[in-house]
């Protein structure tokens, strides 16, 4: 087991219950479909990764959380 995969269990195991099996069902489905034809590729990754790290304007969580109740969503 990696370095970093070791140190996340172990703090994993500190949390609740219910946020452990969040956890675990997530890393489920990174074992899943890690190796599926569903994954992104390499290029798709790396856009991705572009995009996080753009500087371009993105509305704060209270702006999302103003716009969500002003269309009762």
């Amino acid at each position: 087991m990696s370095t970093l995969l070791d140190t996340i269990i172990t703090q994993a195991r500190a949390l609740p219950p219910w946020r452990q099996d969040e956890i675990a069902r997530l890393m489920e489905l990174a074992i899943k479909f890690g190796s599926s034809p569903l994954a992104l590729s390499a290029e798709q990754e790396r856009e991705v990764e572009r995009r996080l790290h753009a500087p371009e304007a993105v509305a704060s969580n209270d702006e999302v959380a103003a716009f969500l109740h002003s269309t009762s969503v």
